[in-house]
């Protein structure tokens, strides 16, 4: 199985390579690998930094919200446009928390302008409502906001922060047309007790609710054996109370779902216990520029300073580098990664 130490090997020197017709190749088409996989999805950290402090990501204080060398609206656009230009046709902003940064709204209208994509966003709520002008006007209709219990004392106990803003966020965001997607990351003893609650939060409210499993990702890791829940224990306590049917899965999609009776829809993201590496069509945008091939993997490859077509030929080098098995874990916290 892979590790996380096989890179990209010398990445510094990337751009002077001779790629030929592999670099003619991708100009104007979708970028692929041997495997059939298909580039078709960004995933762009606009901020390192969060007010939350979750156990399994950033416990401890954030860095600065701005440092030097990060991009600003234009920075994120013009890599945008030139991927786009080879096949991506979904954006989603992350981060950290996005909305800590002060020109959100300038880099959601920005990247709504590149055109001929699907844009979404992934923030855990808190500030959210005050970007709906902005969401809306960059063509944004789905929102996924991180929701991880429903009782206030076990969201204050994993996040370090107060549940009724977040609550409220959601049902600000489904009281002005957006479809919301919740994210939950089930931990035993911390909210695995609330998978029937989360349940009839579907029904009741219209989102589609996610169950993730916690990942091997920084702080995730040090007692995942015994935080760890699998998305088939969840199903099973499902079962207890509820009938529903499966819903189809596309190839490149990281959750399958479920359509409860009665109502509501629930997502399951088996990250560690059934893989989707060797259907997965992402990449992921640092905030300093960088092209990252996987959740798993430290490589990055600089994208500062590149024309169109260095863009370019930087995505297919990463993309063809990405693993199509599970990588144990990784060292890197989540909010350094981007989610």
């Amino acid at each position: 199985m892979p590790t996380r130490d096989q890179g990209l090997g010398d990445i510094s020197e990337f751009a002077m390579l001779d790629l030929g017709h592999e670099s003619r190749s991708i100009r104007g088409q979708s970028i692929t690998d041997s495997h059939g996989r298909v580039f078709r999805k960004l995933r762009i950290s606009v901020t390192e930094a969060c007010q939350f402090r979750c156990f399994y990501c950033m416990p401890h204080a954030s860095p600065p919200v701005m440092r030097p060398g990060h991009l600003d609206a234009q920075g994120f656009a013009r890599i945008a446009h030139a991927l786009v230009g080879a096949g991506v046709c979904d954006l989603r902003v992350t981060g950290g928390e996005p909305t800590l940064r002060p020109d959100l709204d300038e880099i959601l209208i920005a990247l709504g302008e590149v055109g001929g994509t699907r844009l979404s966003i992934t923030s855990n709520g808190q500030f959210l409502p005050k970007h709906f002008p902005a969401l809306h006007q960059s063509g944004v209709r789905t929102l996924n906001i991180s929701l991880d219990s429903l009782r206030p004392d076990s969201f204050k106990a994993i996040t370090g922060r107060r549940l009724e803003p977040v609550l409220e966020a959601v049902h600000a965001a489904v009281a002005d047309g957006f479809s919301v997607k919740v994210n939950c990351v089930v931990s035993r003893g911390r909210n695995d007790d609330e998978v029937h609650a989360f349940a009839e939060f579907a029904q009741r409210t219209g989102v589609e609710v996610r169950f993730l499993e916690l990942m091997k990702i920084g702080p995730g890791a040090v007692d995942h054996v015994r935080d760890f829940v699998s998305a088939a224990e969840v199903e099973s306590r499902l079962a207890t109370g509820f009938g529903w049917v499966p819903l189809a899965r596309g190839v490149d999609e990281t959750a399958y779902r479920i359509q409860l009776e009665g109502g509501g829809r629930i997502g399951f993201i088996a990250s560690e216990s059934k893989p989707f590496c060797g259907g997965c069509s992402r990449l992921r945008l640092s905030v300093r520029g960088e092209l990252r091939s996987c959740l798993m993997r430290d490589d990055r490859i600089p994208l500062a300073g590149l024309d169109a077509q260095g863009i370019l030929r930087a995505a297919g080098l990463a993309f063809r580098a990405k693993p199509t098995e599970r990588i144990e874990r990784v060292d890197q916290a989540m909010h350094q990664i981007g989610g």
